[in-house]
């Protein structure tokens, strides 16, 4: 509700004031009217779209933002899709100011797409089987039940800067995940801080027996069978470009020394990402997650099964509400700075955990 609507209101029946009654009973009824309209929209927190002006406003800020740039013959229909996410933030935000909503939303990488075009960027890739998984050598990791878990734990110190995948044209989540958790171990555990090829991965870890096929999506496990395999080398000596390429010669090469997959437990998960240090993990993304900005998401619309990877850094309670700390890669104009938090709780929100896995590094 807006002034700017009170006014108009009162604009198109200028009888409107309390030292002003109405003189007929046609007066009478649009009076009630008109009053009945003002106090629904005041005590239901009517949402009025701001003028256009300031959505243009939004809409230079945006491309700012993201760098991005149209064709003429598209500009016109990014824009529309844009106002209609501001708007739909606007009043996800209206809901969550007054304790209805756990998270907030904000204008990100993703404000000019729909719904559909956000779905259409994440493939589901299958879960390995478990004799695939013995054949490669993937141990299960179960947790020491004599050594107590920390009530919280935040990795996010040990992280390199969030990075991003481009997910627009390139559905390389997996390999983020896996260069992620592998950085973090390798700062918390041995102090050295480097960043990690994705692009090595994208290029090199593909098809069978990695079960990973680049920027078309791929799998944690493979991943991290080829870093034990071959080593990864490091991001400025193989660049990240969001496309599909030949394996090039790379020198500089890290190796994996043992890789891990967690047992499907609650418990075990909070074992290893609070004593070992960040996990990688295949989880289900959806359009509820488009505009997040900051709080803790319960999404109930998934249950289709994973299809996006992030990096587990982390696990804590807010306000009683119990969550698992994510590191993503839409770069930090998504989210708190490239991160989230999703509600933790024992069904496994989201399948976090079931295809979760650690490593060592040599």
């Amino acid at each position: 509700m807006t002034m700017n609507f009170v006014t108009d209101l009162k604009q198109e029946y200028k009888s409107f004031e309390i030292t002003s009654l109405p003189t007929s009973c046609a007066d009478m009824i649009l009076f009630t009217t008109v009053s009945a309209i003002i106090t629904i929209c005041v005590v239901s927190g009517y949402y009025h779209s701001p003028p256009l002006e300031i959505i243009n406003e939004q809409w230079d800020l945006f491309q700012k933002m993201t760098n991005k740039k149209y064709q003429d013959w598209e500009a016109a229909d990014r824009f529309k899709i844009f106002k209609q996410n501001y708007d739909m933030i606007e009043e996800h935000n209206q809901r969550y100011r007054k304790g209805i909503e756990t998270f907030e939303m904000g204008i990100g990488p993703f404000a000019d797409r729909t719904p559909e075009e956000f779905k259409r960027m994440f493939r589901a890739r299958l879960k390995p089987t478990n004799f695939l998984l013995g054949n490669i050598g993937i141990c299960k990791l179960s947790a020491n039940r004599s050594v107590a878990i920390p009530v919280e734990a935040d990795h996010r110190q040990y992280m390199q800067a969030v990075k991003d995948q481009e997910a627009h044209v390139c559905s390389s989540g997996w390999a983020f995940a896996v260069t992620g958790a592998v950085e973090g171990v390798a700062m918390r555990e041995r102090k050295w801080d480097v960043s990690l090829s994705e692009q090595n991965l994208i290029d090199c870890a593909y098809g069978n027996p990695y079960q990973s096929y680049g920027c078309d999506g791929g799998s944690i496990y493979g991943a991290l069978y080829y870093m034990r395999l071959n080593g990864i080398t490091q991001s400025s000596n193989y660049p990240y470009t969001a496309l599909d390429s030949r394996c090039k010669s790379h020198t500089g090469v890290w190796k994996v020394s043992i890789q891990y997959g967690i047992r499907d437990t609650e418990h075990d998960l909070l074992s290893v990402v609070g004593i070992r240090g960040p996990v990688a993990t295949m989880i289900e993304v959806t359009p509820y997650i488009m505009h997040y900005k900051s709080g803790i998401v319960s999404d109930t619309s998934c249950g289709k099964g994973p299809n996006h990877a992030v990096t587990i850094v982390g696990y804590g309670t807010e306000n009683g509400q119990r969550y698992w700390l994510l590191r993503n890669s839409w770069g930090t104009t998504w989210g708190d700075r490239g991160y989230y938090k999703l509600s933790r709780s024992t069904n496994e929100n989201c399948f976090i955990g079931q295809m979760a896995y650690f490593a060592d590094i040599e």
